[in-house]
């Protein structure tokens, strides 16, 4: 749940933070950003509630 709520939003998000930055450079930075980041805090959330116990 971590991950899907910090990925990157639909396409049509994508396309409107395209024309915000008005470029795609970084555009794709700030997904692989965001994606990057839910990975991490995915990973993160499910090994302290593995450790915990919880899983």
């Amino acid at each position: 749940m971590i991950f899907t709520l910090v990925a990157a939003p639909c396409f049509a998000a994508i396309g409107a933070m395209k024309r915000e930055f008005n470029s795609w450079k970084w555009t794709f930075i700030t997904l692989g950003y965001q994606t990057g980041l839910a990975w991490i805090l995915g990973t993160l959330v499910f090994q302290i509630g593995r450790a915990v116990g919880l899983g």
